[in-house]
């Protein structure tokens, strides 16, 4: 389960979004912000050391709400739901 990589599927009437904390902790290493650029050596300027605490503090970023009680995840979600409509998905009324 630690392995399991980023992905997004349907079950039992919910949208699930998963990742294990191996994979986020992969994420995080080679996330292109955290490189210096300027060491000359292609690595990232931080290293995860306890995924399961890392783990934790991403969600709590994820879930951490804003004065107008939005959060970073329902953000992303209402995002991901204007990419779709605005691209035409199936499943809604586009003429109202």
């Amino acid at each position: 389960m630690k392995e399991t990589p980023l992905a997004c599927w349907i079950e039992n009437d919910c949208l699930v979004i998963k990742i294990g904390i191996n994979a986020l902790a992969f994420v995080a290493a080679n996330c292109e912000y955290f490189w210096d650029g300027e060491s000359g050596i292609d690595v990232p300027t931080v290293k995860v050391i306890d995924k399961s605490l890392f783990a934790k503090e991403v969600r709590r970023y994820l879930a951490a709400e804003e004065e107008d009680g939005s959060t970073l995840l329902t953000k992303t979600i209402e995002q991901a739901i204007i990419n779709a409509v605005e691209d035409g998905c199936e499943g809604v009324d586009h003429d109202d």
